[in-house]
């Protein structure tokens, strides 16, 4: 397998010749790279990807998108319970799935016909206060309550108590060393599974209710302080034993798709957000850390740069032999964006070789993604995006390691999934 060489990193873009001025003209279609005899004319070719081709993100819910999603059943309500949803934690009923619709339904009764202030308001009224009546109820017989399977109520409790300004009772309680005696028979991590999502719907929470810049910040700020009270990443086998240890890929994975995909890095704090790339290496693996490291760079709120994704494409393009995941990023249409997102940006900073280098790495390893006629011809023998269709109602493979917690994010968020158009 032959590599492409790097050339020297020469800051600043040079003049181009009466040819390449010839041909700087905007190209309409990716057909015009080609002659009559089938040739790439290459000046035509990087003028297209860099100034005429536009990549569209991957489609992720704003924060509390989950809210106008949310259906109760009111036949499963007793009709006490229909107007008055509040009232069943004053019960001793210990039934989780109950509690959850419960709060779902006043979430949905509240929200009828008010703004997002007016809501607030009725959750901190003192004879609402649906958190913390759910929370207290949840303490009555702690013991029993296998959270482990109820993610829906954790969801709709969190949500309630960040309406009311009670973050501080869910610190509490992520900092009590107890596990509920019913989880006790499970194996390690399993017992403290529900730990993870309750973070991560946290910091959705407080990206939500909170105002403008207030709301990544917060989560941000939320995200950091768990490494003060949690076990060391390192430590996993202590990790699996703790009954404070919080895994942390949900909460990182939504803040992640936050800041590159909703426009949250324009006003997230700089010594924040330096702080989340810092810790990426803590809940990633190496390969996806150092590629969500590159992106972040990229959308830096007051220092973007492509060169950390020159860099790594640097490193692992020349790694033989190749690992399958450097193969699964070159077979993906993530890859695909990586490589043009920042070839874009290298030459818009005076990177011109360094960014024609990026796309001759994608015309060489992704002919595919980066030659219309080899993208056409793969959609007419039924092969498209990565995956050859074979009989109808064929499941597509699922990605594994790399994107697992992607796969988990986008369950726990109810998020559609990428969007390629």
């Amino acid at each position: 397998m032959g590599y492409v060489q790097l050339p020297v990193c020469s800051k600043g873009a040079t003049e181009p010749s009466t040819e390449e001025a010839r041909y700087s003209k905007p190209t309409d279609h990716p057909g015009e790279f080609y002659d009559e005899s089938g040739n790439m004319n290459k000046t035509k070719f990087y003028d297209f990807f860099l100034k005429h081709i536009k990549t569209k993100p991957a489609k992720w819910d704003d924060p509390g998108d989950w809210l106008g999603r949310i259906h109760v059943d009111t036949e499963l309500l007793p009709p006490a319970l229909q107007d008055r949803p509040l009232d069943y934690f004053a019960s001793d009923s210990p039934e989780l799935p109950m509690a959850q619709r419960c709060l779902e339904h006043f979430i949905t009764l509240t929200a009828r016909g008010r703004s997002k202030d007016e809501q607030r308001r009725q959750y901190c009224n003192e004879q609402n206060l649906p958190g913390s009546r759910a929370l207290i109820w949840l303490f009555r017989d702690y013991n029993s309550a296998d959270l482990s399977i109820n993610f829906g109520f954790l969801k709709a409790l969190v949500h309630c108590m960040v309406a009311e300004g009670a973050e501080s009772h869910i610190w509490s309680w992520l900092k009590i060393p107890h596990i509920p005696t019913v989880l006790m028979p499970q194996e390690g991590r399993d017992r403290i599974a529900w730990r993870g999502p309750m973070l991560r719907f946290l910091v959705e929470s407080q990206a939500y209710w909170a105002e403008g810049a207030d709301g990544i910040n917060a989560a941000l700020r939320s995200f950091e302080y768990t490494w003060s009270f949690d076990v060391p990443f390192l430590k996993a086998w202590q990790e699996e034993q703790s009954p404070l240890a919080i895994t942390k890929e949900l909460a990182g994975v939504w803040i992640l798709k936050q800041l590159m995909f909703k426009g949250a890095n324009t006003t997230a704090d700089v010594q924040l957000y330096d702080r989340f790339i810092w810790r990426i290496s803590s809940w990633t693996q190496v390969f996806s850390g150092r590629l969500n490291r590159a992106d972040l760079h990229r959308k830096h709120p007051s220092r973007p740069t492509a060169l950390p994704a020159l860099e790594f494409m640097r490193h692992y393009q020349q790694i033989d032999p190749r690992p399958g995941y450097v193969h699964e990023l070159f077979q993906s249409w993530g890859g695909f964006a990586f490589l043009i997102n920042s070839a874009k940006m290298l030459e818009q900073q005076g990177y011109e070789q360094e960014a024609r280098w990026m796309l001759d790495i994608g015309l060489l390893e992704m002919p595919n993604y980066f030659k219309p006629k080899a993208r056409n011809e793969e959609k007419t023998r039924g092969s498209f995006f990565g995956y050859k269709a074979g009989n109808p109602g064929e499941r597509r493979p699922v990605p594994s390691g790399n994107n697992r917690q992607f796969i988990q994010s986008a369950a726990l968020s109810d998020t559609t999934g990428p969007r390629i158009r």
